[in-house]
């Protein structure tokens, strides 16, 4: 369980590097700066737990993640907020640190739902 956590924790922050480089390149942009806005509005400083899914059916991994001045960071889950809960599965991070510019050039790729308002169930 160590060393799946270590390697989901590693995979989460490279796949949080496409998200926020897809931020960058994308900020000024309207559909963009709806996600951000919508985000920032549904979060705050609360933290969302990340639960990276295994196709094994191995348990997922818990992990945190938290909108900081428009970008995603990594934080411990015990941080995360009651009912804040954001589903991934291992696959989709795999492809996309596989081919991360195809992902920042096309941000609707990426997975968006911590960011939507029915992750973000309490207050």
């Amino acid at each position: 369980m160590m060393a799946a956590l270590a390697d989901d924790s590693a995979l989460l922050a490279r796949y949080l590097d496409v998200v926020n480089r897809s931020i960058e390149v994308h900020r000024s942009q309207r559909r963009m700066l709806q996600r951000l806005l919508a985000a920032e509005t549904n979060l705050g400083d609360r933290t969302v737990v990340c639960e990276i899914t295994h196709h094994d059916g191995s348990p997922p991994t818990p992990l945190g993640v938290r909108l900081e001045h428009g970008c995603l960071r990594a934080s411990p889950p015990a941080d995360g907020a009651p009912g804040l809960e954001w589903r991934i599965p291992r696959g989709h991070l795999e492809r996309v640190i596989r081919d991360p510019w195809k992902y920042v050039q096309h941000p609707e790729q990426l997975d968006w739902s911590w960011a939507h308002p029915d992750v973000a169930k309490t207050a």
